[in-house]
């Protein structure tokens, strides 16, 4: 969007750094998430009111669940899509089709392993935690109940669902708050990333030629940092490749 505004090229003449625009458009991104996040929020709180069910507020059973686990998830989301932005082969159709085949598939595995294996550290979606923190409260309730997990999506079933009051609450420990901790760190991890190759707009790096000029003086760092004594003689041959013709 910036390079078709035109802001690239005014963000190419200041001296503003890869890392720091990156930082910058990530931030942007996920606050704009979080922003709908918040709007949940709000909304939860409304309905307990309307409700009536329970007139006691706490603000940190309500709102904490909400802090950590779309969160941290919605991080990725911002961090990954800066990082597709900035890779050419995934900025248009294709990188579409990549997320939109990649977040099924990791949708899929996180149900998958919710039944094989609920005790997997894997849990992006944040469905183990909450399915742990609600099985005493079902089994307490409903003691004919068998491996009760929670599923997210269509599901259609002959007998009638019955009703559990959720006392326990979200279950939050070091374990807990580690695993999503460790969601930011991808995320910021993924949106730093492209400042390794991000051009920040800068015309000259699309020129012909460039990655040459780039090579050939990686090359000669390398060598001058692998032959220290060397440096004082005669400079080391560069990498020879033509120019193309404009």
């Amino acid at each position: 969007r910036d390079m078709a505004t035109g802001v690239g090229q005014i963000l190419a003449a200041t001296p503003l750094r890869s890392g720091t625009y990156l930082m910058g458009k990530f931030l942007s991104n996920f606050l704009v998430l979080v922003a709908m996040a918040a709007v949940v929020g709000v909304m939860a709180l409304a309905m307990q009111l309307l409700r009536g069910e329970v007139l006691a507020i706490d603000p940190a059973g309500l709102w904490l669940p909400l802090l950590l686990l779309p969160i941290p998830l919605m991080a990725v989301v911002a961090g990954a899509a800066l990082f597709f932005e900035t890779v050419p082969g995934l900025r248009g159709g294709f990188g579409i089709l990549l997320w939109a085949f990649g977040s099924f598939v990791l949708y899929v595995a996180s149900q998958v392993l919710l039944r094989v294996a609920p005790s997997a550290a894997f849990d992006p979606f944040g469905l183990v935690a909450v399915s742990r923190a609600m099985r005493a409260d079902v089994l307490a309730q409903h003691p004919a109940a068998t491996d009760p997990v929670i599923i997210v999506g269509l599901v259609t079933r002959a007998e009638q669902p019955a009703r559990f009051r959720w006392d326990a609450g979200l279950g939050i420990d070091v374990g807990l708050v580690g695993q999503r901790s460790s969601l930011l760190l991808m995320a910021v991890v993924l949106a730093l990333l492209p400042a390794l190759w991000f051009s920040r707009f800068d015309p000259a790096a699309r020129r012909p030629g460039r990655n040459v000029d780039q090579i050939n003086e990686g090359v000669r760092r390398l060598r001058a940092f692998v032959h220290p004594s060397r440096r004082s003689a005669s400079p080391p041959a560069a990498v020879v490749v033509a120019h193309p013709h404009t």
